[in-house]
């Protein structure tokens, strides 16, 4: 079974390189999948918190840990300790954004439409 093809537009990357956000060439991230369709993957960003209703469906999805529900208190804040402070309400966040690898799982079971995605951004 032929392999996916990953090209950047430019030049490969130099070794070592491992930031996908952060990344020291420039290019568009796109893969090229054994059907010759070219895919290009757009990473989770934030999740809109007055959107979230705290269902969980994109927590169930995503199998990276790159999200997690999280308390809010009556005025937005969120609350560090959910077992001794009282909270209004569960939001998804963001907490491990390094591990998302682009499958848009995520914003594609969000009924509420919370999630904002960008493509992988190299920059010089």
């Amino acid at each position: 079974m032929p392999r996916a093809a990953a090209t950047t537009g430019a030049a490969d990357p130099p070794h070592g390189a491992t930031d996908r956000r952060k990344g020291p060439w420039v290019g568009a991230f796109t893969v090229t999948l054994p059907s010759g369709a070219e895919w290009t993957p757009s990473f989770v960003e934030s999740v809109d918190g007055a959107k979230c209703v705290g269902c969980g469906r994109c927590f169930k999805v995503c199998l990276r840990a790159v999200l997690q529900l999280r308390g809010v208190d009556e005025d937005g804040e969120f609350v560090d300790d959910e077992e001794d402070e009282e909270y209004e309400r569960k939001v998804m966040t963001v907490v491990n954004p390094d591990n998302c690898i682009g499958c848009q799982a995520c914003a594609q079971v969000c009924t509420r439409k919370c999630f904002s995605h960008s493509p992988l951004e190299l920059v010089a």
